[in-house]
């Protein structure tokens, strides 16, 4: 998040621009477009996980801890989630891709984002597969449509956490 911080600060102040103009401003971080995308994230990969369900692709058997320790680590998970989806919509959504949008128009822009998200995931996060970047493209493709729709990345923010959150109960129930 530094990284990204650091770059887009720096275009900034050559732009003259403040730092949260480029899509995530400050006086909406907390509001309906963040819950909006949250509620999204969890229903989409909630509906996922009822389909691996009932398709026997996947079974709960019970919690892997107890007591304080699951809310603990769901705690932290959580908090980890809420940085890493600022962080990729940042990176990714922010100055990158509204330059782009600038050049190249909307659509162009988001599908090159969109390649390049999913390239970043596929070369650089083990376990990644073919079906994982068709994936990652389209939901790539939603959460810039969302930038496009709302104005902010704040929904995309969100659902990025929440479908990232709660990818977690189902990669840990298939992984073992």
């Amino acid at each position: 998040m530094a990284v990204a911080l650091i770059c887009t600060g720096a275009f900034a102040l050559y732009e003259r621009r403040r730092i949260d103009s480029y899509g995530l401003p400050l006086n909406h971080a907390l509001g309906w477009q963040t819950f909006e995308g949250a509620a999204a994230g969890f229903i989409m990969a909630g509906a996922v996980a009822l389909g691996m369900i009932v398709l026997g692709g996947m079974q709960i058997i019970g919690w892997a801890g107890t007591g304080s320790a699951v809310m603990l680590s769901a705690l932290t998970w959580l908090v980890a989630n809420v940085c890493v989806a600022i962080a990729e919509e940042f990176w990714f959504r922010s100055y990158l891709q509204q330059t782009l949008w600038k050049s190249i128009d909307f659509w162009p822009s988001a599908t090159v984002i969109a390649l390049i998200f999913a390239a970043e995931h596929y070369f650089f996060k083990q376990g990644e597969n073919v079906w994982d970047v068709i994936t990652l493209v389209s939901l790539s493709l939603l959460l810039s449509y969302s930038m496009l729709r709302t104005g902010t990345l704040w929904f995309a923010v969100g659902f990025h956490f929440a479908f990232d959150y709660m990818q977690l109960f189902a990669s840990m129930a298939l992984r073992g």
